[in-house]
């Protein structure tokens, strides 16, 4: 399981996403959000978020898997504008 957590501006939005991808793939993929100029949509498995690329100041993207309940990172990738 993914989550990206969007630092825009004063607030940060937390998504989760259920993709298999390779975290460097996926960072990959969902930096492409800065080349528009324009609203964004960003699409996760359970939620959506518009966002205007030009607010967003950072993105943090980790990798999380359940582990007796707990949730443990093992791994993050930070793409940042």
């Amino acid at each position: 399981m993914k989550r990206i957590e969007i630092n825009i501006g004063n607030c940060v939005e937390i998504l989760t996403d259920d993709s298999d991808e390779n975290i460097t793939d996926y960072s990959k993929k969902l930096s492409t959000v800065f080349e528009s100029s324009n609203i964004t949509m960003l699409s996760t498995s359970s939620e959506v978020l518009l966002v205007r690329p030009s607010k967003i100041v950072s993105v943090k993207v980790t990798e999380q898997i359940k582990k007796e309940g707990n949730d443990l990172t093992i791994e993050e990738d930070m793409v940042t504008d």
